[in-house]
């Protein structure tokens, strides 16, 4: 639905914007094929990277060249020209959702009829995540650029072999690692099978920055984890201070498990870290079970029994959460 809805406004919608700007400018060489499109493509930042809204902010710059007999002049230099005084290619980003153009619209005619246009525009993208392995994931971030209403055999883009594009060097988004930078023609298909539109696709690759999750979310739950052990050490006559260690242990993780969730969409699926997050909260559960279980023994003077079934638990338990830790966040 999204993708058809997307296709009404680029053939229709925004076609109704180009009948009011370019209908009177026909495509320069009609009758000789394609008009080609030199794309140069440079994002200078990446501001953020949103799990939760799906969607990233980055700061981009891009040209397009494209030569034009009927604008020929004598100059000496380049002179500027507006949409509506030249045929100029609608291009759109598809994903784009609130953006800030920089640049006026307008391009340069140099005396042998090339033309170039130039935009730098900052706002946020749409990108739908796939988030099972948070907070260990590597997503592609894209950028589809088309020419709206033109398919592949009325407007051509090609990477402009003489303007290099690329990615800055240094990026303001701290909790992710980005590279991978690629500028490609290709085709955009609103809706599969059907007429395919010219196109552009700029992307990069981003990796998650796990470090933070691990120093303040993992290590955090595992002394949580840990603390509910202590129970295992305790008199089994002592059930209140046992049952007060449990419950306190099951509490926190509680809270834990409504801070990380602020950090991701409400999706249908289960990722590494609730995983990691069931795992502890079942063996804390399971602790205020043992800790009901001894001291039921212990209050029937079977206090020999509690003590045994405490021994077995202190073993079995931190066995069993180094394998669910190991299931969870590293396989």
């Amino acid at each position: 639905m999204k993708r058809f809805a997307a296709f009404l406004i680029l053939v229709f919608g925004i076609a109704g914007e180009r009948s009011l700007v370019w209908a009177d400018i026909d495509r320069p060489l009609v009758d000789q094929g394609p008009t080609e499109v030199r794309v140069t493509a440079f994002i200078l930042d990446v501001d953020e990277i949103n799990s939760a809204d799906q969607n990233f902010t980055v700061s981009l710059y891009h040209e397009y060249r494209w030569r034009d007999p009927r604008l020929v002049h004598e100059g000496p230099s380049a002179v500027s020209r507006g949409p509506g005084e030249i045929w100029y290619p609608p291009i759109k980003i598809v994903n784009q959702q609130r953006v800030w153009r920089t640049f006026e619209r307008i391009a340069k005619v140099f005396p042998d009829g090339e033309v170039v246009a130039r935009q730098r525009l900052w706002g946020d993208f749409s990108q739908p995540l796939n988030l099972k392995e948070f907070p260990f994931d590597r997503h592609t971030f894209e950028l589809q650029v088309t020419a709206s209403g033109y398919t592949s055999d009325e407007v051509q883009f090609v990477k402009d072999p003489d303007h290099r594009s690329g990615i800055a060097e240094t990026l303001s988004v701290a909790d992710w690692h980005v590279d991978n930078f690629q500028a490609r023609a290709e085709p955009y298909e609103p809706i599969e099978g059907d007429q395919k539109l010219s196109g552009f696709l700029i992307s990069f690759d981003g990796t998650r920055r796990s470090s933070h999750y691990v120093i303040k979310v993992i290590i955090p739950l595992i002394l949580i984890v840990a603390m509910s052990w202590v129970v295992f050490w305790i008199d089994p006559r002592e059930g209140g201070s046992q049952i007060g260690v449990a419950l306190t242990s099951m509490l926190t993780l509680i809270a834990y498990r409504f801070a990380v969730g602020s950090e991701l969409p409400n999706i249908p699926y289960l990722t590494r870290m609730d995983y990691f997050l069931l795992a502890s909260t079942a063996l804390v559960f399971a602790s205020l079970i043992e800790v009901v279980i001894t001291a039921y023994y212990a209050r029937n003077d079977r206090v020999d029994l509690a003590h045994r079934i405490d021994v077995w638990a202190r073993w079995l338990f931190v066995g069993t959460f180094i394998f669910l830790t190991l299931q969870a966040l590293l396989f």
